[in-house]
């Protein structure tokens, strides 16, 4: 059977620590052996986890050993009991470590995470030969069946604290992302609302064509974020779709250009590479872009430009842009920006509260579709984020 060790991390709380504890020392008291142990694997070594406080022992907490060799990787390699009455009369165990120490008789269960990870052994030693009765094996093996027992309970009480961390990062998400879209319903609304001014039909027209968008956008991304955990996992439920990519930029910018309006900003769409057809999930890259021109948005001044970007480096890929002259990111915080609820060091100059999420959603989108993010930065002149997509094709002039 392939070992796993996938849980080997997870800490062991002090209260439960101590039962097992308990637990070692009744059991080396009653077997009357020196030395009771509870193991603890990280490959390729184990760890003394826990130690039996009895006369004789000679281990100590926390001390490690080679896995190679010893009573406890067998149990391991076989899932098994393991049994050695005297290891000088077993040739194969003859000159294991343990024996260095006069312990040459181990009786020993392996402990097992209820997902089938080995957690490491339960076991006891002795300096004599020891055949251990069934008695004795009896009693150990039930040892081994409330501590698995235990380890369940550790791991389910894991799982609920990862998915209230879930909740809370979906619903952060959830407030984040719609934030852009609500702004461009909010703009329209007052544009139609407002009897000062005096909109032409066809302006009237693109307001509610650009509230039934953002309306639309909103239900996509909700139903999106209400599968979070695929996003947790680093993946996404991917919906490939063949675009023009200039064309399905143009369509973001419009979109996006209210909100340049509201900030006295000007949102330019810069394309010098060949019309270029890609594969994406349209709806995770206009997120993607959505949370990039929110950014820009929000750490560049008034009066001042935004341009999104896109240019080809290589008949294979093109690369996106988002430039701003914004206020820049400082260089010890560049490597921490795609993280998810990592806040920057330095405050937008609009004051809008941020969770942290916007760069981590955008990596997390962009690894989905084979491609790669980064920035460059300078503080007090701006910062470019871009990201690449694999082309299909090239569109016919």
């Amino acid at each position: 059977m392939a070992q796993s060790y996938s849980w080997n991390d997870v800490a062991i709380p002090d209260d439960i620590l101590a039962k097992w504890q308990t637990i070692i020392d009744a059991i080396s008291q009653i077997m009357k052996v020196p030395t009771g142990l509870i193991m603890r694997v990280h490959p390729p070594t184990i760890e003394v986890l826990l130690a039996s406080n009895s006369e004789g022992n000679p281990y100590e907490l926390g001390e490690t050993a080679a896995l190679p060799g010893l009573y406890c990787n067998a149990v391991l390699n076989s899932c098994q009991m393991l049994l050695v009455p005297n290891a000088l009369n077993d040739p194969n165990w003859a000159h294991n470590p343990d024996v260095k120490l006069n312990m040459i008789s181990y009786l020993g269960f392996p402990l097992r995470w209820p997902n089938g990870d080995f957690f490491g052994t339960i076991c006891v030693l002795d300096s004599v030969t020891n055949a251990y009765n069934d008695i004795f094996i009896k009693m150990l093996d039930q040892f081994r069946h409330i501590i698995e027992d235990q380890l369940t309970l550790i791991m389910v009480n894991q799982e609920l604290m990862k998915a209230n961390k879930l909740k809370t990062r979906m619903m952060g998400i959830l407030s984040h992302d719609l934030r852009n879209p609500l702004t461009v319903i909010q703009n329209c609304a007052e544009l139609l609302h407002e009897s000062t001014i005096k909109l032409t039909p066809k302006e009237t027209k693109e307001c509610y064509a650009m509230i039934n968008d953002s309306t639309n956008y909103m239900s996509s991304l909700i139903n999106r974020i209400l599968d979070i955990a695929t996003v947790e996992e680093g993946s996404l439920d991917f919906h490939p779709e063949t675009v023009n990519y200039q064309n399905f930029l143009e369509n973001i910018v419009a979109r996006n250009q209210i909100i340049a309006k509201q900030y006295n900003i000007k949102l330019k769409l810069t394309y010098t590479s060949p019309n270029a057809f890609v594969s994406i999930d349209p709806m995770s890259i206009e997120q993607a872009l959505n949370n990039l021109l929110s950014n820009a948005f929000k750490f560049t001044p008034n009066q001042s430009t935004i341009e999104l970007k896109v240019e080809s480096e290589s008949a294979k890929n093109i690369t996106t842009k988002v430039i701003d002259k914004g206020i820049g990111i400082p260089k010890e915080d560049l490597p921490h920006i795609s993280k998810y609820f990592t806040r920057g060091s330095f405050k937008n100059i609009r004051d809008q509260k941020s969770l942290g999420l916007g760069l981590a959603i955008v990596k997390k989108v962009i690894d989905s579709h084979q491609g790669n993010f980064g920035v460059s930065s300078e503080v007090g002149k701006g910062s470019t984020f871009y990201f690449t997509l694999p082309i299909v094709d090239y569109a016919s002039e």
